[in-house]
Formats: C-alpha cells, sequence, structure tokens
C-alpha cells in the first residue's frame, strides 16, 4: 500500500489514490490500517484506484463498513491506449498509454468500470488498457481525472503547449496536482528529474486550466468528493444465475462415459457419478457446472492452459 494525492476538504484530506494491491499477501491488514488511520484524522473516506484491477473493492467495502460515515470512492488508474494497429494479426503498439484516474460517480459507473474491467482482462495486447474510443462509450457514471506523472496533460505541459494542455483538460472532469514523489517513482518523460521549481510552474498552470475551464482541481475544493454518490461495488444479494439445466448437463455426462469405457462403465465408477448428479441436481449447481464447461471447451479450443481447483476439481462429473 501506498498513498499520494490528496483532496484538501475544509481542514481535512481526502486520500484521492489508496493502492490495495502493492502487497496482495496483506492487502487486507494493510488497507485496515489506512482505514483507521484515514477516519482517526477526521478523513471522509478515501479512494481505492489500483492500475487496471478493481480486486482491493471487496476488501474496502468490507472494512469500510467498521466506520460511520466513511465513504468509499470506487475507482481505478486506468491505462488509454492510443494508436493501436492490428498488423499481421499482431497488436502494434505506438505511443505510451495515458494514465487517467477513473472515479465511480453513481451506480451506473460502476457497471461501466465492470465494463472497461472486462476489456482490459480480455485484450489481447501485450499492454494493459483500453482504447479511448471505449473508454468513452462507457463514461456515463464517472468522473475522469488528469492521472498521474504519464499522462497527456503532464507531457503537453512539459513541451509548454499550453493550447494542447487546455484541449486535453477539456475531457477531464477534475485535474490533479502532481508531487515530487509522484514523479520520481515514474520514468515516463524524464518526469523524475524535474526540480520541485519545475514542477511548482506545472501545477500553477494546471490551476489556471481548472479556473480557466470551470474543472475542479483536486487541492483546491470538496467538488469531486460533494458530486459522489453512494455505490455498492457488487450485487447485495445471491445472483442467480440460469444457464442450461439439469437434463443437459445428465446427458453430457453420460456420453462422455460411454467415449471413455466404450464396452461397459464400471459400476463404482456409475455409482460415484450418479451420487454427483444427485447432489448436484438437489443443490442446484447444474448451471454452475455448465458454464465451467462451456469455459473449458473454449480454452481447450484456443489451446489455452487452464487448472480447476474446489468442487469442480475434484468431481467425476467435471472430468
Amino acid at each position: 500500500f501506498w498513498e499520494d494525492k490528496t483532496i484538501n476538504i475544509i481542514n481535512r484530506a481526502l486520500s484521492l489514490h489508496v493502492y490495495a494491491l502493492d502487497n496482495e499477501k496483506n492487502e487486507s491488514d494493510e488497507l485496515s490500517e489506512i482505514m483507521k488511520k484515514e477516519y482517526e484524522s477526521g478523513a471522509p473516506g478515501l479512494a481505492i484506484t489500483d492500475l487496471n484491477s478493481l480486486k482491493g473493492f471487496y476488501h474496502a467495502y468490507f472494512r469500510s463498513r467498521r466506520y460511520e460515515d466513511f465513504k468509499i470512492i470506487y475507482g481505478m488508474e486506468l491505462s488509454v491506449l492510443d494508436g493501436i494497429d492490428v498488423v499481421d494479426n499482431r497488436n502494434i503498439h505506438r505511443t505510451e498509454p495515458d494514465a487517467m484516474t477513473i472515479l465511480v460517480k453513481t451506480q451506473e459507473g460502476m457497471k461501466n468500470l465492470y465494463h472497461l474491467s472486462t476489456e482490459i482482462n480480455l485484450n489481447n495486447s501485450k499492454i494493459e488498457g483500453v482504447g479511448r474510443s471505449l473508454l468513452y462509450q462507457y463514461r456515463s457514471g464517472l468522473l475522469l481525472g488528469s492521472g498521474r506523472a504519464n499522462s497527456m496533460l503532464l507531457e503537453a505541459l512539459l513541451s509548454n503547449e499550453y493550447n494542447k494542455a487546455e484541449e486535453i483538460a477539456k475531457d477531464y472532469d477534475f485535474l490533479e496536482f502532481l508531487t515530487l514523489n509522484e514523479l520520481r517513482k515514474n520514468k515516463h518523460n524524464n518526469a523524475g528529474d524535474l526540480s520541485e521549481k519545475i514542477i511548482e510552474e506545472i501545477n500553477k498552470k494546471i490551476v489556471e486550466l481548472g479556473n480557466k475551464l470551470g474543472i475542479c482541481v483536486c487541492e483546491t475544493g470538496y467538488e469531486v468528493f460533494k458530486q459522489i454518490e453512494e455505490v455498492i461495488p457488487f450485487p447485495q444479494k445471491e445472483l442467480e444465475i440460469k444457464f442450461g439445466n439439469y437434463t443437459q448437463l445428465e446427458e453430457l455426462c453420460y456420453q462422455r462415459l460411454n467415449i471413455i469405457y466404450e464396452e461397459e462403465i464400471p459400476e463404482k465408477i456409475m455409482t460415484r457419478v450418479k451420487e454427483e448428479l444427485k447432489t448436484v441436481e438437489k443443490k442446484e449447481y447444474s448451471s454452475a457446472f455448465l458454464i465451467y464447461y462451456k469455459i473449458a471447451v473454449f480454452l481447450k479450443e484456443n489451446d489455452y492452459c487452464y487448472s480447476v481447483k474446489g468442487l469442480m476439481g475434484y468431481s467425476y462429473i467435471a472430468f
């Protein structure tokens, strides 16, 4: 875990970037410590913004319920890809990703962030991220921030292209200050070599842009936090997923048995399969098994290596 940028809120501060995946082994305990510290300092909440990932949401949601009136802002530090061409069935990336801060404003925004996350995980490119047009397609309910050091805005400001910076800034819902500590961690555009004086000048230009365009600048107001509604990161009731039925599962099992044992199915095997099928029917697990089956077929057809554990891992039906 580590935190940097903050939004000043009267005499309190809200952490805009909390990275929950720096240490996955102990993420739950460390997140609890950060929340406790933020709550005791008087902060009204914090924002979870892991790089291209939503994995921190689960722990953030449940840990935050310990603290009264403590809001979690769900979000992501998103790599936005530009200039991708397909050449000989290969994705060719011609530019560095633009790092944006994405914050969920409404429940619709949460759904759209999941859409973006899905695209990241399904993208065949060697560079994680989504295309800018796709981001705009799912922009509703989201707040877009100008991002970290490796952003288009910083690149334009470093090049003294103020008009270009202004056009870029128009796409954002809020602008973010840069810090020396953050820039030193980043190698893009030699940002880590910038002096405090240069960073101060860049931040002044960011404030000027915010004032000119009427866009919130993160260390000057409470506006971002006030715009964000209470959002639930996942359904609060058990999802009822219907995919296929028990009869389909039963038929698949017996077809497979007849393929494996051409002459006669061993009694021990048949007894075990019948017992499992009976349990699956009683527990209404048919849909889960059929979904796993479809996934396994797809992976096998496309030469992906895969493994299964838990209920599916030791089940005769799954085999």
